[in-house]
């Protein structure tokens, strides 16, 4: 029939660490690239070769792209609205750093004793 449902312990534990929503986002994906990706590029393929290997030739070919195309664009997605927060996290750390150097650390609010943004900066670069 040209679907594989083994079920692989693999599978169980990428769900698990993804998470439902992830999960069903790969199962929607699944199903728009085999139920409209497929058929639809497999129009424009070699009519000449059996049902079977046009499907796998488009899926391998042509629809895997389009999936790893849709991840990079979410990808690039998700760092666009990760710069705000973290420009903000900066100052907010870079700040407190002012007021601490002035040795006014005890008026800093609990939630504002970080850990010195220099040395934050050195681990990241470690």
């Amino acid at each position: 029939s040209g679907f594989d449902f083994n079920l692989s312990f693999a599978l169980f534990a990428i769900g698990h660490l993804v998470g439902l929503s992830v999960g069903i986002a790969m199962l929607i994906g699944a199903i728009i690239g085999w139920g409209w990706g497929v058929p639809h590029y497999s129009l424009l393929g070699d009519m000449s070769a059996s049902v079977a290997d046009l499907a796998n030739g488009t899926w391998s070919h042509k629809v895997r792209f389009v999936g790893a195309g849709a991840i990079g664009v979410s990808a690039i997605w998700t760092l666009a609205k990760l710069v705000k927060p973290v420009i903000s996290g900066l100052t907010s750390a870079m700040a407190a750093s002012k007021v601490r150097k002035a040795g006014n650390a005890d008026s800093l609010p609990r939630t504002e004793r970080d850990i010195p943004i220099g040395i934050v900066g050195l681990i990241t670069l470690a």
